[in-house]
């Protein structure tokens, strides 16, 4: 499963276990894959603890289906898009604020972190007109849902993905829950790449200098 897929269908024709496994494993890959899970006409869609984002019956008609899988991919980049924009935008402001005596370097740095966060907005303006009503809570409440659905243990300890134990800007925990808004403290944004809840300071692997936009 590579991080750049947009869409992800399951068969609930699957054993439990293989179906649970493919979702788990899918949600691991990547935060910002949507799952679409296939089900018969005649199940029900309570009580479904697969993680999923949308449940399509079979035998809807092509078009619909269509239409509800688009706006799936769509959702998908909109939120991935979002948090790339949060993270070049916060490393330009701390570029601005951080520099005392701005070399060339820093200048030219600087310059092409504020060309990617003009076109990262360009970007959210064009999704924009094309998100439905629901689209937005569905995007900001999606980790609550699938969370939800997973039936495991949270791992409290940040050491073992390589973060400190609390935010190193503002100082919040990073090993307790802090209810659903904070959550535990920071948020998977990318890979190798982690956001505080309360202050969103990034903490990541590559300088965000080197970020790309296409």
């Amino acid at each position: 499963m590579s991080g750049n897929i947009a869409v992800v269908l399951l068969s609930k024709g699957l054993p439990n276990d293989q179906l649970l496994g493919a979702a788990s494993r899918t949600i691991q890959a990547t935060n910002y894959t949507r799952i679409g899970l296939l089900i018969g006409d005649e199940e029900s869609s309570k009580d479904v603890r697969v993680p999923h984002d949308e449940i399509f019956h079979k035998s809807g008609d092509r078009k619909t289906f269509q239409n509800r899988v688009k706006r799936l991919y769509i959702r998908a980049y909109y939120d991935a898009t979002l948090q790339r924009y949060y993270t070049v935008n916060l490393a330009a402001q701390n570029r601005k604020l951080g520099s005392d005596e701005e070399t060339a370097t820093d200048s030219d740095r600087l310059q092409k972190l504020t060309k990617s966060v003009e076109l990262l907005e360009s970007h959210l303006e064009r999704f924009r007109q094309y998100l439905q009503p629901g689209d937005l809570e569905a995007i900001l409440t999606r980790s609550e849902r699938i969370e939800s659905m997973l039936d495991v243990k949270k791992d409290r300890d940040p050491t073992v993905r390589g973060l400190p134990r609390g935010c190193p800007n503002c100082g919040l925990a990073w090993d307790e829950w802090h209810g659903p808004r904070l959550k535990g403290g920071y948020k998977k944004t990318g890979a190798d790449t982690w956001r505080c809840t309360r202050c969103s300071n990034v903490i990541a692997g590559d300088d965000p200098d080197n970020y790309k936009v296409s």
